[in-house]
């Protein structure tokens, strides 16, 4: 499927906060339980801290990814696609896309995912990530090449 990437703006926030909302409350609400008040607060920090990009088909918001640049890795905080584009390659373009920017910088890409997310992980998994530590709620990956 084609689609391109540009640059978030404020003027994207509120779109990329809804998805967000439909792609992670339900295992928010299951780890910790929802507090509206601290999501929209970490959502700015988040946003202000990294580097956001809007994926769109068709001149269509339909997805967004956060990407962070640190000494010796990359991390890609987010990459949600919509539900009605999930599983047609966007996101598996995007990763390989962001693994080989990272390597070609001398870096690793990480990202965390949350344990009971397990289409997350497998999908992951699945594209060259491998886990390098864990906690109670998240997987800490990193791609292996």
């Amino acid at each position: 499927m084609h689609f391109k990437t540009r640059l978030a703006t404020v003027f994207d926030k509120p779109l990329i906060y809804s998805l967000y909302q439909e792609a992670m409350k339900h295992h928010i609400e299951i780890i910790w339980g929802w507090d509206e008040s601290w999501q929209q607060n970490d959502f700015e920090k988040s946003f202000d801290s990294a580097t956001n990009f809007i994926i769109e088909t068709n001149d269509k918001f339909s997805g967004y990814f956060q990407l962070e640049r640190a000494v010796g890795f990359d991390y890609l905080r987010m990459l949600i696609v919509t539900p009605s584009l999930r599983s047609r390659g966007i996101g598996r373009q995007l990763l390989v896309q962001i693994i080989k920017e990272s390597y070609q910088s001398k870096k690793k890409l990480r990202l965390r995912v949350f344990k009971i997310n397990t289409k997350a992980l497998r999908f992951y998994t699945n594209n060259g990530l491998s886990v390098i530590e864990e906690d109670e709620a998240f997987y800490l990956m990193e791609n292996i090449s």
